[in-house]
């Protein structure tokens, strides 16, 4: 369980504290979705995304000190039309976000799992959203041999556009 904290968190730093502070949490399944989520939502909030990072704490440091339970800054207008700051709209960009999402709408990663399966799970599983058109952008710019299969999985069926 704690490597799945460990690849969700953020900031890689003292892990042998971060490891002592998470067994004497005793966290079970429940409780892990618990911190999961926590990360996630905290990961877009702005002062964990301002200068590279810089604010984020040490793994051991918000286990110790029971940061899951902090409370998230008030949302502000969106600039320029944007997702409001310290919204969870962007869910989607992160893999804590994906790992959050993915236990609530569909079932938590499996240990070894490869994290593009996953994510692709979890965005059929969310539903339609900019989510799966981020995936496909992206898919379609790299030239992904995967985009037709993905698109079919999404929309049940292969893309319109039979050049893509």
């Amino acid at each position: 369980m704690f490597d799945r904290f460990w690849q969700a968190y953020p900031k890689k730093a003292a892990k042998a504290d971060a490891e002592k502070a998470f067994a004497k949490l005793q966290v079970d399944e429940g409780k892990l979705e618990m911190l999961l989520a926590a990360i996630a939502k905290q990961a877009a909030q702005p002062e964990w995304r301002e200068e590279k990072g810089k604010f984020i704490p040490h793994p051991a440091t918000w286990l110790n000190g029971a940061r899951w339970l902090d409370e998230a800054a008030p949302q502000q207008p969106a600039a320029a039309g944007g997702a409001p700051v310290g919204s969870d709209a962007a869910w989607w960009e992160t893999a804590p976000g994906i790992e959050a999402k993915g236990a609530d709408v569909w079932r938590a990663r499996k240990p070894g799992e490869e994290f593009q399966r996953y994510k692709v799970g979890v965005f059929k599983n969310a539903g339609d959203g900019p989510w799966r058109q981020a995936l496909l952008a992206d898919l379609l710019r790299t030239k992904s041999s995967a985009y037709a299969s993905v698109h079919e999985y999404f929309y049940g069926h292969p893309p319109l556009d039979a050049t893509a």
